[in-house]
């Protein structure tokens, strides 16, 4: 009996060294970039990429950024994109404990990013003399 209840504190204990949310929902997240019309330039600054919509961007929840969407003739939109503290790191008062709550702050799977989905509608620019 002690020894099933000592192999259960050391899976447990070996559970919280990972942390909660790392385990549950990992260090990045994809977030979904729609615009109206498809085809404009996205620039994440904290990481320099560039993609074309629509695209699915895989960023590490640790961060927030900034995006710039742009398309010629139309107005430049920027979009910034915050970390919050997500539910699966409440797991940790539970089950992770102290080390688990210091790993997924660490490596960021502590937050969540918003918005999950981002959608511009892109406004013409202005034509002179028209």
């Amino acid at each position: 009996m002690r020894k099933g209840i000592a192999l259960l504190v050391v899976f447990f204990q070996l559970f919280g060294m990972t942390g909660c949310a790392s385990i549950m929902h990992g260090k990045q997240q994809t977030i979904r970039v729609e615009t109206n019309p498809p085809g404009a330039m996205v620039q994440i600054e904290r990481t320099k990429t560039e993609m074309v919509t629509p695209a699915n961007l895989v960023l590490k929840r640790k961060h927030e950024y900034e995006l710039k969407i742009e398309k010629p003739g139309f107005k430049t939109e920027y979009v910034t994109i915050n970390k919050n503290i997500g539910g699966w790191f409440w797991g940790n008062l539970f089950f992770g404990g102290l080390i688990g709550i210091i790993v997924d702050l660490s490596n960021g799977a502590a937050y969540n990013l918003d918005p999950e989905e981002i959608r511009v509608v892109l406004k013409p620019e202005r034509v002179e003399g028209v």
